[in-house]
């Protein structure tokens, strides 16, 4: 954790995928990402309620240049954290945490926001984003979520230290573990191991027996792990996890956020910039 006032607040990547039958068109259209644009740029600028899942939402344009739309997503509730008003989510008496900034990518369809753990989670924003674009137009838009498969040693490789694991042994493939894990698992059974660095935070020592071999075992089908680490990206200390290559997939990170607030635009956009698709 960072000390002092600071938070994290988790940063997630979608892309946005059109729908591209052209025979649902009633004139054709000779340049469709031009009208992809369009229909974005007037689904979050527009700023009407719609519903989904019981909840009314909204999108709100905060600003926008030739490519890029800075927004906000949230609900509103006339008792809770935030209003919209003046086409923006504005605090209230409480905290923020029922709106979240984002900011999307017109050339590239993609978008960067500030996942919420309540109300706003990663599912939650895909799924508002899709529903408001499937509103203009009857066309069928898939927001998805950024995915990447990433092997343990190139993650470590990418990173200052790692705080620590959570090992969840299974005996079902107990043949195939090496010396060290089926000790653990032969005397345990099922077990859960949590492994911390030390406390001179030098980082765990990846290349441990133990770990090398609990990680080749979980990754045939022998359990699940869950790895923590930090790395210094400009002069901000970052979090992240692996959890395998089979749930490993949703790109998200944790940076550093000074209080309950909203993670600032600037920091989204800087998000953005590192995608390479």
């Amino acid at each position: 954790m960072v000390s002092g006032g600071h938070r994290q607040a988790r940063v997630a990547y979608a892309r946005i995928f059109p729908d591209e039958r052209r025979d649902l068109f009633t004139a054709e259209i000779e340049d469709l990402p031009a009208f992809w644009r369009t229909t974005i740029d007037e689904v979050v600028g527009r700023g009407e309620p719609f519903v989904y899942r019981n909840k009314g939402w909204r999108l709100a344009m905060v600003d926008k240049s030739e490519s890029l739309i800075k927004g906000q997503l949230g609900y509103e509730s006339r008792d809770r954290w935030k209003q919209y008003r003046d086409s923006r989510f504005r605090d209230s008496e409480r905290p923020a945490g029922e709106s979240c900034n984002f900011v999307l990518d017109l050339d590239r369809l993609l978008v960067v926001f500030h996942a919420r753990a309540s109300d706003i989670t990663e599912a939650t924003f895909v799924g508002v984003l899709a529903d408001a674009l499937r509103s203009v137009g009857g066309l069928r838009w898939e927001v998805s979520l950024l995915s990447e498969a990433e092997e343990f040693d190139s993650w470590v490789s990418g990173l200052d230290a790692v705080n620590g694991m959570r090992l969840n042994f299974s005996p079902a493939h107990i043949g195939v573990a090496g010396p060290e894990v089926k000790r653990i698992v032969n005397d345990l059974g099922a077990a859960t191991l949590i492994i911390r660095e030390p406390e001179r935070q030098q980082g765990l020592n990846c290349a441990h027996p133990l770990i090398v071999q609990a990680i080749d075992y979980i990754e045939r089908g022998g359990g699940s792990i869950r790895a923590f680490g930090r790395k210094t990206v400009g002069e901000q200390l970052v979090f992240t996890t692996w959890e395998g290559r089979e749930t490993a997939r949703k790109m998200a990170r944790m940076l550093p956020i000074e209080g309950d607030v909203d993670l600032p635009f600037e920091s989204l956009i800087n998000e953005l910039k590192q995608i390479a698709l």
